[in-house]
């Protein structure tokens, strides 16, 4: 979590940055069709955005990805308490779960 910590900083990423940043890459992790073919279905607004969270809760369990939870709690603290003043736009909660999505394929 270092490496994810350590460019975090260096991109001078927000909480709600950050929280979708981490979101991204937890669905890296899970690598699933399912989940990919609906990820940009969710991204329209924090309502959204909580069914999304949602999803990955549940395939992470399906999938038994303990080892991933800590980065998915991470991103969900952060969600959570910056819900009900969420103010980026889809095209920025595309960007910033996408930029999570490929720091894990670096």
């Amino acid at each position: 979590m270092l490496d994810i910590e350590r460019y975090i900083d260096e991109c001078s990423f927000n909480e709600k940055q950050k929280a979708l940043f981490l979101l991204g890459v937890v669905i890296r992790e899970i690598d699933d069709e399912y989940i990919l073919k609906r990820v940009f279905h969710y991204l329209e607004n924090k309502e959204r955005l909580a069914i999304l969270y949602n999803l990955v809760f549940e395939k992470l369990k399906a999938l038994r990805l303990y080892d991933k939870e800590e980065i998915y709690i991470a991103s969900k603290m952060l969600f959570d308490k910056n819900y009900k003043n969420w103010d980026l736009k889809s095209y920025e909660n595309t960007y910033y779960i996408i930029s999570g999505y490929c720091f894990k394929r670096r």
